[in-house]
């Protein structure tokens, strides 16, 4: 009986583990240009949480300067939080995300194509505690 017991506690701790640790993948779109945020886990509060950006215009990769990610939580006015993207050499970005309390957010991302500015919403991301 305490093998068994043993057992379903350790399968009980692996399964919560491996839900906390899921990719979540969010898209948003503006006329042609579109992006994927792309994290490694769901967003928790209070932590700092790298999120990849991948950029397309019209299906195809499209270089985007001067990306910023503006998180705004829905409902309630909160601190500026409004990291700078980092460009990699693939063409994708990488913006450290903070999400400062559980809850719904949105995910306001800002920049340049072509000379022209951009503005994509990633309207719903809940963060948990």
């Amino acid at each position: 009986m305490p093998r068994l017991l043993l057992l379903v506690c350790i399968m009980m701790a692996s399964w919560i583990l491996g839900a906390c640790g899921q990719a979540v993948q969010y898209q948003a779109n503006q006329a042609n240009i579109s992006v994927t945020v792309q994290m490694a886990n769901a967003p928790q509060a209070n932590q700092s949480q790298p999120a990849t950006l991948t950029f397309h215009k019209d299906n195809t990769p499209v270089v985007v300067q001067n990306v910023v990610c503006d998180t705004k939580m829905v409902g309630m006015t909160m601190g500026s939080n409004r990291p700078i993207a980092d460009a990699k050499p693939d063409g994708s970005h990488i913006c450290n995300l903070l999400f400062t309390m559980d809850g719904e957010w949105m995910l306001v991302i800002t920049g340049t194509v072509d000379k022209q500015p951009i503005r994509l919403v990633v309207p719903k991301i809940i963060v948990a505690k």
